[in-house]
C-alpha cells in the first residue's frame, strides 16, 4: 500500500526543544508502510540531509507498530519504538535525525611578503565537486 500523506511543511516544524509531531494517515493491518521523510528546509548553521529518508513500518493484525526499518539514510536517521505503558504507545516511533553543522571555510587575504597586512574586500568564489557518493 502506498500512503501519500500531503503533510505541510509548516505543520511539521520542530519547535524549540527540537520535536516535531506528526500525525500521519491510519495504521496499517497486517502489512508494511513506507514513509519517506523530506527535510524541507534545514536549521540556520546546519547542513541539509541532501535526500529523504526512508523507513519501512510494520503493522499486526490490530494495527500496532511491531517493527521498523530504515532503508535509507540509516546514516543520518535512528528510529525507536516507546516503552508500552499505556495503548497509544503501539502506535508511536520516534525519529531522530541527526544533522552535520553546516561546513565553513574561513578565508584570509594577506600580503605575500608581509603577512601582517590583511586585504580587505576581495571577492572570491568556490565551487564544490562531489568526487564519490556514498550515500546510504
Amino acid at each position: 500500500m502506498e500512503s501519500n500523506i500531503n503533510t505541510k511543511a509548516e505543520e511539521i516544524i520542530t519547535d524549540s526543544n527540537g520535536i516535531a509531531i506528526s500525525k500521519l494517515d491510519k495504521s496499517g493491518y497486517n502489512r508494511h508502510v513506507t514513509y519517506t521523510i523530506t527535510e524541507i528546509s534545514p536549521s540556520a548553521r546546519y547542513q541539509t540531509l541532501g535526500i529523504e529518508a526512508i523507513i519501512d513500518v510494520e503493522f499486526n493484525e490490530c494495527g500496532y507498530i511491531i517493527g521498523s526499518n530504515i532503508t535509507k539514510r540509516s546514516d543520518v536517521l535512528e528510529v525507536t519504538a516507546p516503552t508500552i505503558n499505556d495503548p497509544e504507545d503501539n502506535f508511536k516511533l520516534y525519529l531522530k535525525f541527526k544533522s552535520n553543522p553546516e561546513l565553513k571555510l574561513n578565508i584570509l587575504k594577506v600580503d605575500e611578503e608581509d603577512n601582517n597586512i590583511v586585504i580587505p574586500k576581495v571577492n572570491f568564489k568556490i565551487t564544490s565537486r562531489i568526487l564519490k557518493d556514498n550515500l546510504v
